[in-house]
């Protein structure tokens, strides 16, 4: 067993250990807490910069007048290639407008069927 007179130096060398510890990591997160501050400080720095690089552009810059937009003046050229009315008859598909039509039409079979499948989804989909 340690005598007294050899445990107090090492209380008080453990004592003086802890502290010096205890400063480096107060010293450590101080350090950090000042090298967050400059980044911060350098961050709104740099946004002041750059807002007034921007301001400055943005006075001496000149923008483009605004030109009135012009009309064609080329005559309108009707297609040569089919008239209205067959052009009509072209993009309308020839499709049966009621079921009238349908029942005269070449393809009645189909456009039944089609007209069926439907009616099929219409009341499966409850709409």
């Amino acid at each position: 067993m340690l005598s007294s007179s050899k445990i107090e130096p090492l209380k008080t060398w453990i004592r003086l250990r802890s502290q010096s510890l205890s400063m480096k990591n107060r010293l450590n997160w101080l350090q950090s807490l000042l090298t967050l501050w400059d980044i911060m400080n350098t961050w709104k720095l740099c946004k002041k910069n750059m807002l007034i690089q921007l301001t400055k552009m943005m006075t001496t810059s000149k923008l483009p007048t605004e030109t009135q937009l012009r009309r064609s003046t080329r005559e309108h050229q009707p297609s040569r290639r089919y008239t209205s009315d067959e052009y009509l008859l072209l993009s309308d598909g020839g499709e049966p407008k009621n079921y009238q039509e349908v029942l005269l039409h070449d393809e009645k079979k189909e456009w039944l069927k089609a007209m069926h499948e439907e009616m099929k989804s219409l009341h499966k989909n409850n709409t």
